[in-house]
């Protein structure tokens, strides 16, 4: 079922919703009240669902069209749709970690208050780039590499959020970007590594074997949740996190992710794997921003509502068959 925000203006404490409704993907609360709350696994199912539904067609075009340059084994057996649909169903899940509840706790401002989840793609990206070092099945390997990447991405466009700006060498001339600064840069990758260590808890577990995994349609679906899970119980994963970080950031902002490449297929391979990363976040970003237009969120940016619009039109048959537009 589709649903929208959830709207309680003055019935129940901005906190106390927060907190019994935990985990979010968006509140909005003023004098003391919520207006506006949204759980997480709405947001997540919705944003799958449009991502697998409006442009399922469009990604097996993409598919083909990659595989008539690069005809590879791991490439002709990958589901592309079925991914897109799982980078939907996860894309948000660090916004669960625990560190973000305690910090929008200890920040609440009861008179006008939204909750803040400073770089939380980064922490399910970093901890999907792990589970790939040690995966031996190639086909495996390769879908959590693309799901790694692809979530990392869908807040590029915000300031210093691109993984090639956050994590890339600060003297590279990737970083272009005028809004560039170098605390903005540090602050941005310390809540990432303090918000990562909240991912491993029994109650994100929890919610990952209760909830999420039922919106699982396909045993790859089912093998990254048990994946993730088995991640997440891991207490020597969490206590050496810190140590591995630059090989899982230099994992997430390189495209040398399909193994046995010859060395003449090298650089057509990175190319289409750049290819596939960079169409797959776009719809990503598209499914995500039309879930939160559908959610009632309120926004000052009118940039992304100006795109919004536009995604609306031109998506609207598509979207009317899903049950979003009436």
């Amino acid at each position: 079922m589709l649903r929208e925000g959830v709207r309680v203006k003055n019935m129940m404490g901005c906190i106390e919703v927060i907190k019994s409704k935990w985990p979010l993907a968006y509140a909005k609360c003023s004098k003391g009240s919520i207006d506006t709350y949204v759980k997480l696994l709405d947001h997540s199912e919705l944003t799958a669902r449009i991502i697998q539904y409006v442009f399922n067609d469009r990604i097996e075009v993409l598919k083909k069209s990659i595989l008539r340059v690069l005809p590879l084994q791991e490439l002709k057996e990958l589901d592309m749709v079925e991914v897109s649909y799982i980078a939907g169903l996860i894309h948000d899940l660090g916004k669960a970690s625990s560190y973000y509840l305690e910090k929008n706790i200890k920040e609440y401002d009861e008179v006008k208050f939204e909750l803040s989840f400073l770089g939380h793609e980064h922490l399910i990206s970093l901890i999907l780039s792990r589970i790939a070092i040690d995966e031996v099945d190639t086909k495996f390997k390769l879908i959590y590499d693309l799901l790694a990447k692809i979530i990392s991405r869908h807040h590029s466009a915000m300031v210093l959020r691109h993984p090639l700006t956050l994590w890339g060498n600060t003297s590279s001339n990737l970083i272009t970007d005028i809004r560039y600064s170098k605390k903005g840069l540090e602050l941005i990758r310390n809540e990432v590594k303090k918000a990562v260590l909240g991912m491993f808890n029994t109650s994100i577990i929890n919610y990952v074997i209760n909830d999420l995994s039922k919106l699982c349609r396909s045993n790859i679906c089912v093998k990254i949740i048990n994946d993730f899970i088995r991640e997440l119980e891991d207490h020597e994963v969490r206590d050496s996190f810190s140590k591995v970080l630059s090989d899982l950031t230099r994992r997430l902002t390189s495209f040398e992710v399909i193994g046995g490449v010859s060395k003449s297929l090298r650089d057509r391979a990175e190319l289409m794997i750049y290819k596939l990363v960079s169409t797959l976040s776009g719809f990503l970003i598209i499914a995500d921003n039309l879930a939160a237009q559908f959610e009632c969120r309120d926004s000052d940016d009118r940039s992304s509502k100006l795109y919004v619009e536009y995604w609306l039109r031109e998506l609207k048959d598509r979207l009317l068959g899903l049950g979003i537009l009436k």
